[in-house]
């Protein structure tokens, strides 16, 4: 099995759900995005969920989608694989 950091747990727990307390966008994000946006790109680390957060807003505002869904989280991910 390997072993897992202690910070990859928190957010992939099902019992502590962190990231919707992380920032008030995560909030009314449904658990399966999240779950997603982890699978994809924030690995439990706060520098990438920072990045992917920004990111995610500018997606929201660009959009003027009212919540996080796997259509924002596709182009966010589309920003964080090309370089600056």
């Amino acid at each position: 099995m390997g072993t897992r950091k202690r910070s990859d747990s928190r957010y992939c727990s099902p019992r502590r759900p962190l990231i919707p307390l992380y920032h008030p966008i995560w909030a009314d994000a449904d658990p399966d995005d999240i779950t997603y946006a982890v699978s994809r790109a924030a690995h439990g680390n706060f520098r990438n969920w920072a990045r992917l957060t920004a990111l995610t807003h500018t997606a929201l505002d660009r959009t003027g989608r009212p919540r996080v869904d796997q259509e924002v989280l596709r182009w966010v991910f589309s920003k964080l694989a090309s370089p600056h």
